[in-house]
């Protein structure tokens, strides 16, 4: 038994080791939710008056098939299912849509709207080819 208390008195000096002192836990308390508040609630909210604007500038077909991806120094990327749907969105956009999306920004300041085609928003398709049903 006494061969093992040095092995006890280094894993209790390991973990005092590791264990953060009280001041320096209590710094990180009161830092958390802070960082949290500055790096995704904020951002969330200002996102979030985009979506709700562009859900009811654009048609329920358009809305569907798109994606509000990011918001990043006043420009909104919003990413559509195929070269079709980004066709319709540019032509609403630009007939009117983008101006009524800069009136909703009341936290946040939209400079530009940027749409992009990402393939993977398109439902997927039935193959035409037997072949590839059979593999």
């Amino acid at each position: 038994m006494a061969s093992s208390r040095p092995f006890e008195r280094r894993i209790d000096a390991i973990r005092q080791g590791r264990a953060i002192p009280p001041d320096r836990a209590q710094a990180l308390r009161d830092f958390l939710p802070a960082q949290f508040e500055r790096d995704h609630r904020k951002p969330f909210d200002r996102l979030a008056e985009f979506i709700e604007k562009w859900t009811q500038i654009m048609p329920p077909e358009i809305v569907e098939r798109s994606q509000v991806a990011a918001f990043s120094r006043g420009v909104l990327t919003i990413n559509l299912d195929g070269s079709s749907t980004l066709y319709a969105a540019d032509r609403l956009l630009k007939a009117g849509g983008e101006q009524q999306m800069r009136l909703a920004g009341r936290r946040a300041v939209l400079r530009r709207v940027r749409l992009g085609v990402d393939p993977l928003l398109a439902p997927p398709t039935a193959s035409a080819d037997p072949a590839d049903e059979r593999r």
